[in-house]
């Protein structure tokens, strides 16, 4: 797992710390409790208060998951690469939890899931959006082969 984070950023801190992180990828239910983290510090203010969000911590003590996020994973850091004003952060997974009502038969449904999906192209589509519609199954283009 990589994460790209900016210098100035508070997590960074906990990072370098506890050379562990987590990735909680919130629903589209959470949109307005993401951009508020992103506009933000945790240095400044209590984002679990403000957010009303509720901890856990999984394997590792050390690296805070969010309950309402349908997906959590616990990573230790590999490697940490400086970017000038940002920092690649490398991560071993440890452990993912995947909310109970995000699985179809057994497996992880991204639509269950619903993540958040940004667009930083272009100033008129800059935002949030959902996954789109399903466009088919893997092999789709078995068709285009030359023979």
């Amino acid at each position: 797992m990589m994460v790209v984070i900016r210098n100035i950023r508070y997590s960074l801190k906990g990072i370098r710390e506890n050379m562990t992180f987590s990735v909680n990828i919130p629903s589209t239910s959470m949109v307005k409790e993401t951009d508020y983290c992103g506009m933000v510090s945790g240095s400044e203010t209590d984002k679990v208060q403000d957010c009303n969000f509720k901890i856990f911590y999984g394997n590792l003590a050390t690296a805070p998951l969010i309950e309402g996020c349908p997906v959590n994973i616990e990573c230790e850091v590999y490697k940490i690469i400086p970017l000038g004003e940002q920092t690649l952060v490398i991560g071993k997974i440890v452990e993912t939890y995947i909310s109970e009502e995000c699985f179809t038969n057994d497996i992880p449904d991204i639509r269950k899931i619903d993540p958040i999906c940004t667009c930083t192209f272009t100033e008129s589509s800059e935002g949030y959006y959902t996954i789109g519609d399903f466009l088919g199954t893997w092999g789709i283009g078995e068709g285009l082969k030359k023979k």
